[in-house]
């Protein structure tokens, strides 16, 4: 089975920590690594410090719970030190796309739940498998970042009309400034990148779910439109 999985980091040498981390796959018998994307300079989400991340797409003999626990025990053996969600890391070993299968079990959903709205995701992804079907959606990974690319990035908001201004007078200016609320009658076309619900099971498969607290629905909005927004730029593995 072809896979493709996501790597990246912030803390210590990320390119040469991901590069041993491959070699290890390679050493599998299991695992053979197929293409490996350049490496991209990131905006951090929820932390400090800036992210480089890559994609890669491997083939298999693994089924997916298996695979999950040697991506999990190679990021182990790197240095990954699980301290919450959103904090700096050493390696980041994910499981975005496992051939045409969707996946939903208590430790693994597949395509990832979350790779269709973050650039540090899809631009490394669409560099060397832009024509993959993420299979949820039902659009290819290049299509997917090329909604991402529009500005202003027009958004879907279908929660409280109180919760969402407290929510925006919060957001930085840099933010407010490249999107545009898209009316209701929008929702679900093409043109209309994500939709901030209250309950996102209605709206799949661009809806981002927020609660009801304030303050954590300011951040699970404001992250979510920086991993949708930023541009990642490639970077020369060469200077590290």
């Amino acid at each position: 089975m072809e896979v493709l999985i996501a790597l990246g980091g912030n803390q210590g040498s990320v390119v040469d920590t991901a590069n041993s981390a491959l070699s290890e796959l390679r050493c599998a018998s299991s695992v053979e690594v197929l293409r490996v994307s350049s490496w991209y300079s990131t905006e951090p989400v929820g932390c400090e410090g800036r992210f480089l991340n890559a994609a890669a797409v491997l083939q298999t003999t693994l089924e997916p719970v298996g695979l999950l626990d040697l991506l999990l025990e190679v990021e182990l053996s790197h240095g990954r030190v699980r301290a919450g969600h959103w904090t700096p890391r050493t390696l980041d070993l994910d499981l975005i796309l496992y051939g045409d299968q969707v996946i939903g079990l208590p430790r693994l959903i597949v395509p990832h739940p979350f790779a269709w709205m973050r650039r540090f995701v899809l631009d490394p992804a669409a560099e060397i498998a832009a024509g993959w079907i993420h299979t949820t959606s039902r659009s290819t990974i290049k299509q997917l970042l090329d909604r991402l690319e529009v500005r202003p990035l027009p958004i879907g908001v279908g929660i409280d009309e109180a919760l969402w201004q407290s929510i925006w007078s919060q957001l930085p200016q840099s933010v407010r400034s490249q999107v545009v609320i898209a009316p209701a009658a929008e929702w679900g076309a093409t043109e209309v990148a994500a939709s901030f619900v209250a309950d996102s099971s209605a709206h799949r498969p661009f809806a981002v779910s927020v609660p009801a607290d304030a303050m954590l629905a300011t951040r699970v909005v404001n992250d979510t439109l920086i991993a949708m927004l930023d541009r990642p730029m490639v970077v020369d593995t060469a200077s590290f």
